[in-house]
């Protein structure tokens, strides 16, 4: 397979060059689990009021955060982060990447809100993108920051 067909280009590492899982993938996705768990036992409290809800509305608000978790990692962090790395090199890839996903068009709300700027939630997202940028960047696992990522807008619904 030539590089740009190949999933492990894509920041899917856990795939061999025949786009099959690797033997280590266990590893990975055990290692996604922990960090999943982890992070719903963190935010205990506020899964704990979710899950009042009823199990049908959380088992929506799950599979919501998780499909748009994976989709907002998989561009900005398997695609143009992984792209602006090859290009320009680790630290120069993370941050471009990273401040493209906390001032693009995803979070412009928070840049132009009617009362103006709110740089304590901008700042908080630059923060866990730069977050999640360094750990798909050594872990080369776009999946666990898409864990990530998914569950935490559980934090805010």
């Amino acid at each position: 397979r030539s590089d740009d067909t190949n999933p492990s280009a894509e920041g899917l590492d856990g795939f061999g060059e025949d786009g099959r899982p690797r033997a280590d993938a266990h590893g990975t996705a055990v290692s996604g689990i922990i960090a999943a768990v982890a992070f719903a036992l963190v935010f205990r409290a506020h899964f704990t009021a979710l899950l009042a809800r009823g199990i049908p509305e959380f088992a929506t608000i799950v599979a919501t955060g998780l499909l748009w978790g994976a989709v907002q990692e998989f561009l900005y962090r398997g695609w143009l982060q992984s792209e602006l790395v090859r290009r320009f090199g680790a630290i120069a890839g993370v941050l471009v990447a990273n401040l493209v996903f906390t001032f693009g068009p995803l979070h412009a709300n928070w840049l132009f809100a009617a009362d103006g700027p709110q740089w304590g939630m901008i700042g908080a997202i630059f923060a866990i993108g730069l977050l999640f940028g360094v750990i798909f960047q050594r872990s080369g696992n776009l999946w666990i920051v898409a864990i990530l990522h998914g569950l935490w807008p559980l934090n805010m619904s």
